[in-house]
């Protein structure tokens, strides 16, 4: 999991552009499985019908020239050690791990998903919050924070990350 939240494999996330606009990993790119639209097609029939019928949809929607162009975007962006994901390692990345394994291109999926991530990300956060003291630098732009970070050791310069 560590390796994971710190960016260093590839992830293509096959949740949809609405939960990846939420929040997304490093090295992570959004191929979804479902669009915006077709994802909450299938809640609501998931809602109105079951899961059953819900699946049923879901393969009715994504079928055909979709689904080829689906799994060609899959395919380029797969590259050695990259990982598949969605919200919670199920269905959906499920599904695109055997379509592309139909292609003969083998790519294993995050065990628990975003959902798991996410909440390594926060414990480390919480163990490490009892364990340091935080400082929180502000300040006018054009003051020098940068250059003070810079100098201080275990600093975290986040404008730099958000690049």
């Amino acid at each position: 999991m560590r390796q994971l939240a710190a960016g260093h494999s590839r992830i293509i996330d096959v949740r949809a552009p609405a939960e990846f606009r939420q929040g997304a990993l490093p090295n992570s790119i959004n191929l979804p499985i479902l669009n915006d639209a077709e994802r909450a097609r299938v809640g609501t029939t998931y809602k109105q019908s079951g899961p059953r019928a819900a699946v049923q949809v879901g393969h009715e929607l994504v079928s055909g020239a979709t689904r080829e162009q689906r799994i060609s975007g899959w395919a380029r962006a797969a590259s050695p050690g990259s990982l598949i994901m969605c919200w919670r390692g199920g269905q959906r990345s499920q599904i695109a791990q055997s379509w592309l394994q139909q292609r003969g291109i083998q790519i294993s999926r995050v065990q628990g998903g975003y959902k798991a991530l996410r909440r390594h990300c926060l414990q480390v956060l919480q163990h490490t919050a009892a364990q340091r003291q935080w400082y929180v630098l502000a300040g006018c732009t054009g003051v020098g924070k940068t250059v003070l970070l810079n100098t201080l050791p275990h600093s975290i310069d986040l404008e730099a990350r958000a690049e």
